[in-house]
């Protein structure tokens, strides 16, 4: 984990996002507060520098992942859906700022063998990433499951098998369901 760690801090700090953009599968999207807090299912795309990161839906292991390169290679032969999420205001105060600081919480999950065994080999994928900017900006990417009553949100709990919270200088406190989190 901790090298995992370190790769991805590697890859984002002191380089400046240049673009971005959240991506949906299904056509439907929740905007808890439509300008600076989004729950998809797709996942968000940031272009860094001359690189790109993704954080979102691995269509082959099933549960939200991240990768350096386009969301596509992550979400495979799924349709995804651009949202033009440049235009909320906060969003936007990201392009061409400088990343400083990668925070993470993880979790973890096993393969099974072709016995359908389990292998005993953890590995690890973020349940959040939180990016902070020179600006003094910061970016929660978190994977989560909530409640929904039919007008409001609650109850954020981290699950990496369900849906992608994306929210811009309003971190939202989210609780475990258990406490397999590092």
């Amino acid at each position: 984990m901790e090298d995992l760690e370190n790769f991805v801090r590697n890859y984002l700090i002191n380089k400046t996002l240049t673009d971005l953009e959240l991506y949906t599968i299904n056509p439907d999207y929740f905007a808890h507060d439509p300008n600076h807090t989004w729950i998809i299912d797709g996942g968000i795309s940031i272009k860094i520098d001359e690189d790109e990161f993704s954080f979102g839906w691995d269509s082959k292991k099933e549960l939200v992942n991240m990768l350096p390169a386009h969301i596509s290679s992550l979400t495979g032969e799924l349709e995804i859906n651009d949202l033009d999420a440049k235009q909320a205001d906060e969003l936007g105060l990201l392009i061409d700022k400088k990343i400083d600081k990668v925070h993470f919480k993880w979790n973890f999950y096993q393969e099974l063998d072709d016995n359908m065994e389990l292998i005993e080999v953890k590995k690890y994928i973020p349940f959040e990433i939180v990016i902070s900017f020179d600006n003094g900006s910061n970016l929660q990417l978190s994977a989560i499951n909530f409640d929904f009553d039919g007008t409001t949100v609650s109850n954020f709990r981290y699950d990496s098998q369900k849906e992608l919270l994306i929210s811009v200088n309003k971190p939202l406190s989210i609780t475990l369901e258990n406490d397999d989190v590092n």
